[in-house]
């Protein structure tokens, strides 16, 4: 097998999607973080998602997509996206949960060797890495009772949080040619996982 088939493409899908709550201001911090646990455990349980996990790593049968969407010579198409869940209250509250859409993400596995998953793992750890970054953002905005200025805002962090997304993921693949420079991949395996600490 020619080098080129071992190549993984990354398609990055970011989707948004708001869990939204209003809480009595006495009991917020309980009920939030209740809420959060909550929903987290409801999302669990959703078999065609993977949230991320540090003990976790990728498998070729994590990949259920349709594999008639590759297209071209490469093996894989992982789709990373994100759940937040927050609270439109004051203080604003959010929660980001990075995940990997298996129903989304085909595979060819004849194509895909241990490097290859490696690689979509290392993926993956970065949407994570980026989701922290994105929670930190949201976690900033202080609330507006003006939905306007405060959807202003979203969609600022929102932009800001997909350029970075976006960029790294290129920067990673252009680096590492997708995982066919094998220093280059363990670099930035270790480098990520770093960071993640």
């Amino acid at each position: 097998m020619s080098p080129t088939l071992k190549k993984v493409v990354f398609n990055c899908c970011l989707l948004i999607f708001f869990l939204l709550f209003l809480l009595p201001e006495t009991s917020f911090s309980q009920a939030s973080s209740q809420f959060v646990s909550d929903s987290i455990e409801k999302l669990k349980q959703c078999d065609s998602i993977i949230i991320w996990n540090k003990y976790y790593d990728l498998r070729v049968n994590d990949f259920q997509g349709d594999n008639s969407d590759i297209t071209d010579i490469y093996g894989a198409k992982s789709t990373i996206s994100y759940f937040i869940i927050y609270a439109p209250d004051s203080p604003f509250r959010a929660k980001v949960i990075c995940y990997f859409d298996k129903k989304k993400s085909p595979i060819r596995p004849n194509l895909v060797d241990s490097i290859s998953l490696t690689h979509e793992q290392t993926h993956f750890n970065i949407g994570e890495l980026v989701g922290r970054e994105f929670e930190s953002e949201l976690n900033k905005i202080e609330y507006s009772s003006d939905s306007i200025s405060h959807t202003q805002e979203l969609q600022k962090i929102y932009i800001k949080i997909k350029n970075i997304l976006t960029e790294y993921q290129n920067k990673y693949d252009l680096e590492t040619n997708y995982g066919l420079k094998l220093t280059e991949q363990i670099r930035w395996n270790a480098q990520i996982k770093n960071l993640l600490k």
